[in-house]
């Protein structure tokens, strides 16, 4: 079980995989499948008769580990990959952005917003994350993190950052937060679940840590 929470493998049927290209009319554009969160797959190629006979078409390792940066842990590997085309778009334990070849497992590109730099999120379990969103004007796609406090724009065809979309690349999503007055603790702020993408709007929701205590004051009128 250790080898698979930061292991993406991909099951093809041995008798005859269906290349990623064949399948672009069945494409996984969000993270529940669609906007509904339907997680549903109108693929028919593995049924009852041969799911038997599947094996690894590849394997790709983010290699990430408590040694590679020793400020925070990685936890459990959660991602759901986007399928865009031939390509998936995904996110890391460590908030890294991953593009990779969905038929071959080759890595395309990688973008690190080094969130790990904060030091171990408020939640307890290691660093998790489960997944990127993406948007499209028809000319450029874009793939959205909300990696701790930040929301980042990445080019899908380049993996670098979009300069335009907020302060270089980011939009900081605490900065209009405030907490009696105060601005609120950032190291405080983490997400764990992807966006969620409609039409132009980019929506997030925050992670709220399980063993954080909060005082709530209740004003009756």
């Amino acid at each position: 079980m250790r080898c698979w929470t930061r292991t993406l493998a991909v099951g093809a049927l041995s008798i005859a995989a269906t290349t990623a290209k064949a399948q672009a009319g069945n494409e996984w554009p969000v993270y529940g499948g669609d906007l509904a969160a339907t997680k549903f797959s109108t693929l028919t190629d593995i049924n009852r008769g041969n799911v038997a006979k599947l094996a690894p078409a590849w394997e790709w390792a983010t290699g990430e580990t408590a040694k590679t940066e020793p400020r925070a842990r990685p936890g459990n590997f959660q991602a759901t990959p986007l399928m865009i085309g031939d390509t998936l778009f995904l996110s890391t334990s460590y908030n890294r952005v991953i593009a990779l070849d969905a038929n071959t497992g080759k890595e395309l590109w990688a973008y690190d917003p080094q969130a790990y730099l904060a030091g171990q999120p408020p939640n307890g379990t290691g660093f998790v994350h489960r997944g990127v969103a993406t948007w499209t004007d028809g000319k450029q796609r874009r793939i959205f993190i909300n990696s701790r406090w930040n929301l980042i724009a990445i080019d899908a065809s380049t993996g670098k950052p979009i300069r335009e979309f907020g302060d270089t690349g980011r939009v900081d999503l605490t900065r209009e937060l405030k907490r009696n007055g105060k601005a609120v603790n950032k190291l405080h702020y983490t997400q764990t679940s992807p966006p969620v993408v409609w039409r132009n709007l980019v929506i997030v929701g925050n992670g709220v840590a399980d063993n954080a205590v909060r005082i709530a004051k209740i004003i009756s009128l």
